[in-house]
């Protein structure tokens, strides 16, 4: 039985994820699955990926591979820059290891405000 979920929404050309509690390894397959449905549906060129963590999100080793898969598929399908708002240093850290390792463009933010005004920013340098 999957653990963990996502809510999925369009604003514009930001696609927001809301992420709620601590995944399985099939819970993340099924939110993987879900933000591929709505990227190919929508199918946006010069998007962003906005998600909001719960004081919940983790996951094992493996959960976290598939996190970062997700990550590197919406960069390889159109994907500018992803702002991640944690809600705890832990996840912060693994954000942070992840961006080190990959040199990803993303980035931690504290708060969904900070985020989107970082987001809206950047649309309008491009």
């Amino acid at each position: 039985m999957p653990h963990g979920h996502i809510d999925l929404s369009w604003v514009d050309k930001v696609l927001h994820i809301q992420v709620f509690g601590p995944f399985n390894l099939s819970g993340i397959k099924q939110a993987f699955a879900d933000i591929r449905e709505a990227v190919n549906q929508k199918t946006p060129e010069n998007w962003y990926r906005l998600e909001v963590l719960d004081q919940h999100t983790l996951g094992s080793p493996e959960v976290m591979k598939v996190i970062g898969a997700s990550y590197l598929w919406c960069f390889n399908h159109g994907c500018e820059f992803i702002a991640v708002v944690c809600s705890n240093r832990i996840q912060k850290g693994i954000l942070a290891e992840f961006i080190k390792a990959t040199g990803s463009n993303m980035q931690a933010f504290d708060s969904q405000d900070e985020a989107e005004s970082h987001i809206q920013k950047l649309r309008t340098q491009s």
